[in-house]
């Protein structure tokens, strides 16, 4: 009979930290949102915005915006280089923006908007080049010294 008692109450002590896990993990989920677990209703459409608090560089204008001010900094660049992006760290990425001289730009461009943007310009050659992450340098003055 002991024995048996001593399985019922380890049963019953198991499934009552079970609940109480339950109902700390609904209680916390309900916490972060601010709004009941019975109250809410699912979404049909997501808001998930990459490039911007607005999506802008995720929708169609904002794509063509892209290619057609990297356009115009290669069609005004003396030079075009890129390395690649995964190289640095954040703190050297920053470091090295800074100190950058006036008239080159430094940027991280999505391949296809690159790829776009490099197509009837004298660096079409460089698209090879275009393959995962990169950061461009566009040096648009003279650099003949």
């Amino acid at each position: 009979f002991a024995a048996l008692s001593t399985s019922f109450t380890a049963l019953l002590l198991s499934t009552m930290m079970q609940r109480v896990l339950l109902f700390t993990v609904i209680s916390v989920a309900a916490a972060f949102t601010g709004v009941p677990l019975k109250q809410r209703t699912v979404s049909r459409c997501s808001n998930l915005y990459m490039g911007g608090a607005q999506g802008y560089a995720t929708t169609l204008e904002g794509k063509k915006a892209v290619v057609g001010r990297v356009k115009e900094l290669l069609d005004s660049s003396e030079m075009v280089f890129s390395i690649p992006a995964g190289s640095m760290t954040v703190a050297q990425t920053q470091n090295l923006r800074r100190s950058l001289p006036e008239g080159t730009t430094m940027s991280t461009i999505k391949n296809k908007l690159m790829l776009r943007a490099l197509e009837g310009t004298e660096y079409e050659s460089a698209a090879s080049l275009v393959k995962g992450p990169n950061t461009w340098f566009f040096i648009e003055e003279d650099i003949s010294g």
